[in-house]
């Protein structure tokens, strides 16, 4: 049970995602990727300056520096929208923040894939469309979410040995 709804230091994000998220691996599609929309604790500002260049559409989830739980980020027609997405604590599932749409999906990707078809306000056109995916992808702004930093890390070796072997079994078949 968590002492707060909001994280005091960045300690307490990584600590709350380590305990409550990862066992879920509600950022891995069913092949143990990670999402290309996934992001790690990246600043509004960040996130702004990252899809200000991309089309309309454009769209992350990252993990929210205020509270325990995401922020949807998406470029709209005017600008850039960010949405809390509150991770219920009884059923462990995922919606909107306040507003309107209090819909619970059981995975992250569920409440994206929702809204690539559907419109995000009921006064707009607006859907996603294209993920934002990682700058460099030998440096991800997630990684140190995985990293416990105590002697129960297998966790992120075996997600970096599967990312690996995956990669590995991609070129390999590519070069047939």
């Amino acid at each position: 049970m968590l002492k707060s709804l909001s994280p005091i230091t960045r300690a307490d994000i990584h600590q709350w995602f380590y305990t409550n998220e990862i066992p879920y691996g509600t950022f891995r599609s069913s092949n143990g990727q990670i999402y290309s929309w996934f992001h790690g604790i990246i600043t509004r500002a960040y996130t702004e300056q990252l899809l200000s260049s991309k089309p309309v559409g454009t769209y992350l989830v990252r993990v929210s520096e205020k509270m325990y739980g995401y922020v949807l980020s998406y470029l709209a027609s005017d600008h850039c929208r960010h949405l809390l997405i509150e991770v219920t604590q009884q059923e462990h599932s995922y919606r909107f923040l306040g507003g309107a749409k209090n819909e619970l999906f059981e995975q992250l990707s569920q409440l994206i894939e929702k809204y690539t078809n559907t419109p995000i306000r009921s006064n707009s056109t607006d859907v996603l469309r294209f993920p934002c995916g990682q700058i460099d992808s030998e440096r991800t702004d997630y990684t140190d979410l995985f990293v416990d930093n105590s002697e129960n890390d297998k966790l992120y070796e075996y997600l970096c040995m599967s990312l690996d072997s995956t990669a590995s079994s991609l070129q390999s078949t590519t070069h047939l």
